[in-house]
């Protein structure tokens, strides 16, 4: 982490807190790290991390979605694949 990406991840912790239970929190912060802590979109990595990232993708309970549910892998059909190319 950055110091200042640090601090713009704590600044917004408590935000809407209120009333939650302290799974919930821990959820939350958990989230939250791991969004700070991903490789972001333009960032260079070695084969051998890439290799490494996939592997540890595979061993997670939820390997398709983000921690906000998002999806990170998606399927195409060949056809799908020709169009995105040759428009």
């Amino acid at each position: 982490f950055k110091p200042e990406e640090f601090l713009d991840l704590l600044a917004g912790w408590t935000d809407g807190w209120e009333g939650l239970k302290a799974d919930e929190m821990r959820e939350r912060v958990l989230i939250r790290l791991a969004c700070a802590g991903a490789i972001k979109a333009g960032q260079r990595l070695h084969n051998a991390e890439m290799i490494e990232l996939l592997d540890q993708l595979w061993q997670c309970k939820l390997p398709f979605t983000c921690p906000h549910g998002r999806p990170i892998a998606l399927q195409f059909s060949s056809e799908q694949l020709f169009r995105l190319f040759h428009p």
